[in-house]
């Protein structure tokens, strides 16, 4: 089975639609059918915002309007500070990782990454000492450049800034709160923390992308401040944009810094067939017509097999593309709450009053305001609990046991989201710039793993297992299972007993185009299987497969071992293998050549029954007077599968089975 580029999107797993719709494979070597993923250039966008306090559920709308702002204007970092999060708090947002930095000690503080669509990993911080600064910071590579980001928060107290804290000197970029106020960026006093964050930026070659705009209101005092910081070093001073967007009910606004180099990212893009609306009745007439206009299959080598099923298959595409609907998933927008028609007039409410505020410094509107937050909080309460409840009665014995699941799983708040690196690093302590990196990785990683070392006897060892392979249906081992043809009832059973949805192999023939067969077509299907029977040998079609790369559980995703490869073959591959195994599993059963101890790979023959049966017979030698003692001995093969030498795994099972 050939390991190819397939890898690239290969990260995310291919499923198909529970609703008949199956996804396209935008992998591995492409069908003609399929069109290329389009891409697009885009700037790094990172935004920061003091948002101050997420920890209240109903303070949450803040985040609501932060992820709104960003899905709008594609923003792959959002950096806040003041989460006033603790340890037990539980924090998850779809689509996005969560690097989080709560304050141990006291109330307030907290930092917080969301990340999305890019590659990163997280940095160790400096040691400071006798300082109260908070930062995280993320190493990131955008346009073949590493970019180092930190997300900044200090009290405001008598204590001074770290004088390591810019000892970064090239693409450097700092964003945050840090409570220092200097002419430089716009505040109306300077203060001891900004003179010294000034001299630090100065001494360190860093400068501030402020445009003099205010960040911070105080509608209490009636004054504004530039508060947030945003501090970038002069070689990347040059491709900075600086924006203050709008109120998201914080006293802090929202600020948007723009990298303007721009990368090609590619977009992923989802084909499906669209079985639910295909005309089953056109798709049948069409394949039986092109199968009735080719000459019969030949069968006299391994080129004539490779030929017989490519024109079987382009047939099949032919007639799926006549008779089956296609189309393109688009991305579903996300509904904010916050854009309810019952929290929009409280919200352009408030943002009326705050201009009042800042015209006339009247204490019955701030009155006003702490009224109109509060029930803007009450509102967007009631908004959470009323579509909860409406989800809720969706629920009846004729729902999806996959929509179940997935509701489990999106309930489940302790599913990590905090990565401390989201993609793969090469031996160089580098982190992959792009999906196509990490697949070379993962590739290179599984090769070396899988790879044994053979010397000239090995060799003849390979030629022997091959010969017996390709010679398992010679007259001289007499047995029925190998010399016989498969039959029509052996294909339907075969058909009955899988799952069409499910997702299709690198020739992207779906399990309904071949369940969905009349007679003839798969007759001539089962000539094809006949065919590679008789010969030995598979169409080289077959011999490629998608590597899907799942994460084990609780592994970091920066190492390679952390993944497990799952091939994913064409339907019809493993339509014949089933065929193959319902008589391999036949023919040992029935002639008792399976040893009773074994479990696993066997049917009804679990491997936690074997568990459970060894800890019966402990039991029963316990209760046993006088006591029996039970020795019992575990091994782990580590990488067993992947280096096992199958050749030789061949020919003792030959040997065991027909000698």
């Amino acid at each position: 089975m050939s390991f190819s580029s397939s890898l690239e999107h290969a990260a995310s797993l291919v499923t198909q639609n529970n609703q008949e719709c199956a996804e396209g494979l935008g992998r591995g070597p492409s069908s003609k059918n399929l069109q290329r993923s389009p891409a697009k250039y885009r700037s790094l966008k990172i935004i920061h915002c003091n948002i101050n306090g997420i920890s209240i559920y109903a303070s949450r709308i803040k985040l609501d309007a932060i992820l709104d702002i960003a899905e709008s204007l594609e923003v792959q970092i959002i950096a806040l500070q003041e989460t006033k999060l603790k340890e037990h708090a539980k924090l998850k947002i779809k689509g996005y990782n969560i690097i989080r930095s709560d304050r141990q000690e006291g109330g307030g503080g907290g930092l917080a990454f969301l990340v999305r669509d890019i590659n990163y990993r997280t940095i160790d911080n400096p040691q400071f000492t006798d300082s109260k600064l908070e930062i995280q910071r993320l190493n990131v590579i955008w346009k073949g450049k590493n970019l180092n980001i930190s997300n900044m928060y200090h009290p405001p107290n008598q204590k001074s800034l770290p004088d390591n804290l810019l000892d970064i000197s090239e693409s450097n970029l700092l964003v945050g709160d840090l409570n220092a106020k200097h002419s430089s960026w716009g505040s109306v006093i300077n203060n001891k923390r900004g003179v010294e964050l000034h001299n630090l930026m100065d001494d360190s070659a860093h400068l501030a992308l402020n445009d003099g705009s205010p960040t911070y209101s105080s509608h209490s005092y009636h004054t504004e401040e530039a508060l947030d910081v945003s501090i970038v070093s002069s070689d990347i001073f040059p491709f900075c944009k600086w924006t203050v967007l709008q109120d998201i009910g914080s006293d802090h606004l929202p600020i948007l810094v723009e990298l303007k180099w721009k990368q090609l990212t590619q977009l992923v893009k989802k084909n499906f067939w669209n079985f639910k609306k295909a005309n089953w009745e056109k798709y049948r007439d069409t394949v039986d017509r092109g199968l009735l206009s080719k000459p019969p299959f030949k069968c006299r080598s391994i080129d004539d097999l490779d030929e017989s099923w490519l024109s079987f298959k382009k047939i099949i595409f032919k007639a799926a593309g006549q008779a089956i609907p296609r189309g393109n998933y688009k991305r579903p927008s996300p509904f904010f709450m916050h854009k309810s028609p019952l929290l929009q007039p409280l919200l352009k409410k408030r943002v009326d009053i705050c201009r009042e505020i800042k015209k006339s410094n009247n204490p019955s509107l701030r009155s006003s305001l702490n009224k109109i937050n509060a029930e803007i909080k009450r509102t967007f309460i009631h908004l959470k609990r009323e579509k909860w409840k409406e989800l809720c009665k969706s629920i009846d014995t004729h729902t999806p046991n996959t929509k179940l699941w997935k509701l489990m799983k999106s309930l489940n708040i302790t599913q990590p989201q905090q990565e401390e690196c989201n993609t793969i690093i090469d031996d160089n302590g580098q982190i992959s710039s792009d999906n196509k990196t990490s697949a070379n990785l993962l590739g290179s990683y599984y090769q070396k793993t899988s790879k044994l070392n053979f010397n000239a006897m090995d060799k003849d060892t390979e030629n022997y297992a091959r010969k017996l392979v390709h010679g398992c249906r010679s007259s001289e081992h007499g047995i029925p299972i190998f010399k016989e043809f498969f039959t029509m009832q052996e294909l339907n059973m075969a058909l009955s007993n899988f799952d069409p949805s499910k997702s299709p192999g690198p020739d992207n023939i779906h399990g309904q185009m071949i369940s969905r067969l009349s007679d003839w077509g798969k007759k001539s299907l089962l000539e094809i299987f006949n065919l590679s029977w008789r010969l030995g040998r598979l169409p080289r079609d077959w011999k490629k497969a998608l590597i899907i790369p799942i994460r084990k559980s609780s592994k970091k995703a920066c190492y390679p071992e952390s993944f497990r490869p799952i091939a994913l073959t064409n339907f019809s591959c493993k339509l014949m293998e089933k065929i193959i195994l319902e008589r391999l599993t036949y023919y040992l059963n029935s002639n008792d050549l399976l040893s009773i101890e074994q479990y696993g790979f066997k049917r009804g023959h679990s491997t936690a029954d074997q568990i459970l049966y060894f800890g019966q017979r402990v039991r029963d030698s316990q209760n046993l007077r006088p006591s029996h003692h039970t020795v019992a001995v575990f091994l782990d093969l580590s990488k067993a599968f992947d280096r096992v030498w199958r050749n030789k795994l061949i020919i003792k099972a030959f040997q065991h089975l027909w000698h």
